[in-house]
Order: structure tokens, then sequence, then C-alpha cells
């Protein structure tokens, strides 16, 4: 069937385009525009909406109630589906620090989701978080589990989940980080810094052997900080001042402030820094009245719409969903069109995610609707209206 939604704010990676229309054909884009229309195409007058490419989140470790580690698939697509209602089509399930077997299961439950039908976001692979991160930043990890990135260690995750494995992220101050980011880059995969105190001397030796991102700028990271009289720059400094390292920001309001989130992008720009949740399973979802979830295998305590370990010594996570990243980024004082290109295009550069996060002819017809209060109104995922701003269709 022929689609177009018409009377269109139609952003796209470049520019803005007003009383634009979009066409569909099957599961792509067939094309964009403004002007007059044949009539082989079946219309959906849209006016009043403005339309981007679905929104794309790198790091996410749950939604909807359900954690992206439990080892069943219908738990999976339901924390994809509780996404997609927000805005995002396409997404990297991200494990926590865990044992090798409980990434089997991960990596076992997560291949039979995606061969089940899916009304909700992509599957497009996994993001491991560890467990080759420094203790003194473990954040939400459990200490007890981190450890060096040894071959033993990972050669088995590898060789059970090397298919699956878009990003991994680890600390390049552990012994052997460096090797193991050359590994990965030959293989394809995506090598984040992160949970890390790296000097910026560090991160430009890191950039050498694979290391390409840094994960949630600012957090879990060293960043200026006074020795002595001197103050001293840290990982986060060493990433945003080096082109070799492109950076995600957790743009939730909470994790940092947004006069932060304003700065990183004046320093990054657009097209080296993508925004993301890092949220837990209760995103989504409505936060039960003693305020507990789950982080994989962790306790989590809800207070204020912040996550927090249940014995409040660290943000565990988010609540956050993509439509709140759109907000907030607006909130901080960045152009809609900027924050539009960090939620899409960005993304799917950076995790080299093929055929989304783009409008172009050939691209899946992946899109989300939104109105002037940037709320969700419509998404459309593979040409077919999957959520309209009410319920599933």
């Amino acid at each position: 069937m022929k689609k177009a939604f018409t009377g269109l704010t139609l952003y796209l990676e470049d520019r803005v385009l007003d009383h634009a229309f979009l066409l569909v054909e099957g599961d792509r884009i067939a094309g964009f525009g403004r002007g007059e229309l044949s009539s082989e195409w079946d219309r959906e007058d849209l006016s009043g909406l403005s339309a981007a490419p679905g929104f794309i989140d790198i790091h996410l470790h749950g939604g909807g109630g359900h954690d992206f580690m439990e080892p069943d698939p219908a738990s999976i697509l339901k924390a994809a589906r509780a996404h997609l209602e927000h805005g995002t089509t396409s997404i990297l399930p991200t494990s926590c620090t865990s044992s090798n077997e409980s990434l089997f299961r991960m990596f076992d439950a997560t291949r039979r989701a995606l061969s089940l039908p899916n009304d909700g976001a992509r599957i497009m692979g996994i993001h491991l978080e560890g467990p080759y991160l420094s203790p003194v930043m473990k954040g939400a990890m459990r200490e007890e589990l981190l450890t060096d990135p040894l071959p033993e260690y990972y050669e088995p995750v590898l060789e059970r989940g090397g298919d699956l494995i878009v990003r991994w992220t680890a600390a390049p101050e552990r012994a052997g980080a460096l090797d193991f980011g050359d590994l990965l880059a030959k293989r394809g995969i995506v090598v984040s810094a992160g949970h890390t105190t790296a000097s910026p001397a560090l991160m430009r030796e890191a950039a050498k052997h694979g290391f390409t991102l840094a994960t949630h700028l600012y957090n879990a990271m060293t960043a200026m900080h006074k020795e002595g009289i001197f103050r001293v720059s840290g990982a986060a400094e060493g990433a945003l001042s080096s082109d070799a390292f492109d950076v995600e920001v957790v743009a939730d309001g909470i994790h940092q402030p947004l006069e932060i989130l304003n700065i990183a992008w004046r320093v990054k720009g657009s097209g080296k820094m993508c925004l993301i949740t890092d949220a837990t399973a209760i995103a989504g979802a409505p936060i039960p009245a003693d305020g507990k979830s789950v982080l994989a295998e962790r306790d989590v305590l809800i207070e204020d719409g912040v996550a927090k370990l249940a014995d409040r010594s660290a943000i565990a996570g988010s609540v956050a969903t993509g439509d709140v990243l759109l907000r907030k980024g607006a909130e901080a004082g960045i152009p809609l069109p900027e924050v539009v290109r960090m939620l899409t295009a960005t993304p799917a550069r950076i995790a080299r995610l093929p055929d989304v996060g783009v409008i172009r002819e050939g691209a899946f017809a992946d899109f989300v609707f939104f109105d002037g209060s940037l709320s969700v109104k419509k998404v459309v995922k593979g040409g077919r209206t999957v959520y309209d701003g009410k319920e599933r269709l």
C-alpha cells in the first residue's frame, strides 16, 4: 500500500520542512517533500504535528516494568513496547555487570525475542556495560563482579553472543583493556569508555585502540577536580576535547544539570553527541506505591522520580523515555532540530545501525509524530501505525 502523511513539519537531519509530506510504500520510505500528490497515495492529514525519524536509544536497561536481562523473551518485548509508546523505535538493550552465565541467558532470551512478532521498538543488538569497569566509578554496578578484560573472561562471551553485541563499555585503565579494544574494533563492535578513572592522556591512548565513544558523559567517570592546589581534568574532558570520541549523555535532567547538557552540546555538536535514557525497568510504567523496582539483579528505589540503589548510595539508571529526552533537550536551550538529531541520526551513526534514524528514500519507515508541547501523538514503525497516542494498535 502507498501511504502519504501530509501537513507535517518535517525534521530532517540537515533542515526542517514546513507543510511537508512523507511517503511510505511497504515498510520503507518512498519519499518526502512539498507540493501536490497524485491520487495513487492514500493520504492521512496530520496538520499541526511534527514528524521525525523514530528515536534511537543505544543505552537502556528496561522499561514497562521489565528488565532486559530477564531470561524471558516476552518480558524483553514488553519493555521494547513501553519505549515505542514514547517515540523510540530502535534500541540496544543493555546489560549490567553480571556473571557470564547471566549474559548467556540474556543472549538466549534476546534471540528468542527476535524470532517473535514485535510491536515494540526494533531490537538492533545488545550493549554490554561491564564487567570490565573501575571499582572507584562502579556507580550502581556490583563491585564483586568487576574484573579485568582478560581473554578467559571475554572469549566465551564473544563466542556465545558475538552476533548480538553491537557495543561494549569498558574502563580503559583496566589491565588488558587496550588489547580488548583492539579486538572488539576488529570485530566491528563499538568500544565505549565508561565507569572509568582514565586521564585525558589515557583517553587519547584508548582512541588509538578502538575506543570511539564515552558512556554516559560526566556520570561514573572522572571530571575536572582539585588535587592539592591545582585543578586537573578527567575522562569527561578527555572525551570532550578529542575529535576521536563521540559522547552519549543521560538527558533526563537528573543525571546532570541541564546547563551541563547544553555545554556538552556546544562543545561536541549534535553530530558527535547523542542522548540516552539509561532507563531502568520502571521507565514507561506506573511507579509502585512502595517505589520498588529492579536493575538487573539489584534492588532499586524510585523516590521523587529518581532511580537509586535501595541503600540510596548511587543513582541507578533513570525512569526516562525518549519523549522526556526531547523535552529536556529543548528545556536546556538546545534548538529542537539539534535535539532531534541527537535522538536519531547521530545514535544511528555512532552504533552503526543501518536504515534507521534518517528520513531518506529506502530507509525504514519509522516515525514519531509530536505536537507543540513535544508530546508523542503517533508512532509508525515499518510503515504501520503501531501507536496513536492512546492505545496499542
